[in-house]
């Protein structure tokens, strides 16, 4: 009897740690997709949430390898070491992408960090005969296993908490977004649009893509300074140019120029600051070295040092002036997109609204 039980739970045993390796197969796939497209955008804070998911990952796997026993197992019942990894890897995913401007999300978000390989470290099992285990089955001492099923139980609630609080943090920063979102495609009341950021950040291609879907009148500022030998056009004339253009009924106006930016952002309802990280930025100069441009109206090649050098520190530098301006117009629509990716779901999110 005793034999079919054995056999029995080492069936169940090892059942429920292949569905935990399937499922956990499924997180690191799904989180390997994600940092292919963190490498190719340059999307640092995707990247570094992926990897730390992955070695928590990795350590709650090896507690079940080394440490398996009946709670454990009763554990695995619940399905808590598949569903767990999953929260776990999105939790971190959408709170490092929202943290770097909401301090206490950030420590929020370590908390449940550090609290997750914690809980399994610490957690003890037991076994059908003989002493109970802990940290991976080193420690059979009956007190030393007692105090780490009490901090395992502490450390389990406060890794709760916290993820109830980021899970309540960013299902009230997405509800203001998409109240934002929503204000905007309503009654069209998006007429008057600038797009401002970091040279090389995508202002004049996420232009033209809502300028397809909106129809709003495009125009570049880069078309109305620069003329084809690379010389450019008088203060006066590009000042002249740009008040004909902001005199119409609607337009979108794509590009910095810092001398005209606040009456740029006087004269619109809508700011899109493309807030992208200076490597995603660097990246996207690269791409566009040789390539004839609707916005620009000679070809960029060669390498400009101190242009390179400007985009660089443009965070450090522009950045602050840029928001202190949007923080004086803080009544218009300003929506600050941080990612290629996060500008794609925008765009996706403004094109149901005008369909």
């Amino acid at each position: 009897m005793r034999t079919v039980l054995t056999a029995g739970y080492m069936m169940i045993s090892m059942l429920f740690g292949l569905v935990q390796i399937v499922a956990t197969a499924g997180v690191i796939v799904f989180g390997i997709i994600k940092l292919i497209k963190a490498l190719k955008n340059k999307e640092l804070q995707i990247k570094k949430s992926s990897v730390i998911s992955f070695i928590c990952i990795a350590i709650s796997i090896l507690s079940f390898i080394f440490n398996m026993g009946w709670l454990r197992v009763i554990m695995a019942c619940t399905l808590i070491p598949v569903i767990q990894p999953i929260i776990f890897f999105m939790i971190n995913l959408y709170a490092e992408r929202y943290s770097k401007k909401a301090p206490v999300l950030k420590m929020i978000n370590w908390i449940f960090i550090v609290t997750y390989p914690l809980f399994w470290l610490c957690l003890p099992d037991f076994a059908d005969m003989g002493p109970s285990y802990c940290f991976f089955y080193q420690v059979k001492d009956e007190g030393v296993v007692a105090a780490a099923l009490t901090s395992a139980i502490i450390i389990g609630i406060v890794h709760i908490i916290s993820l109830i609080l980021q899970v309540v943090w960013l299902v009230n920063i997405r509800s203001k977004k998409s109240h934002n979102h929503k204000a905007l495609c309503a009654d069209g009341t998006m007429k008057k649009v600038i797009i401002i950021g970091c040279p090389g950040s995508g202002k004049s291609t996420f232009g033209r893509l809502l300028n397809k879907i909106t129809n709003i009148p495009l125009h570049h500022l880069d078309m109305m300074y620069w003329n084809e030998d690379k010389t450019t056009v008088g203060k006066d004339v590009f000042v002249e140019r740009l008040k004909t253009v902001m005199a119409t009924p609607s337009w979108i106006i794509d590009g910095n120029y810092g001398a005209t930016m606040e009456m740029r952002i006087r004269e619109c309802d809508t700011v899109f600051f493309l807030d992208y990280e200076a490597e995603i930025c660097l990246s996207g100069i690269e791409e566009r070295k040789g390539k004839a441009r609707s916005d620009m109206p000679w070809v960029e090649e060669g390498t400009d040092e101190e242009f390179i050098s400007f985009v660089k520190n443009y965070n450090k530098e522009s950045k602050p002036k840029v928001m202190e301006l949007l923080s004086k117009y803080s009544t218009k629509n300003i929506i600050i997109l941080k990612t290629r990716e996060e500008a794609e779901k925008y765009l996706e999110f403004v094109s149901e609204g005008y369909k």
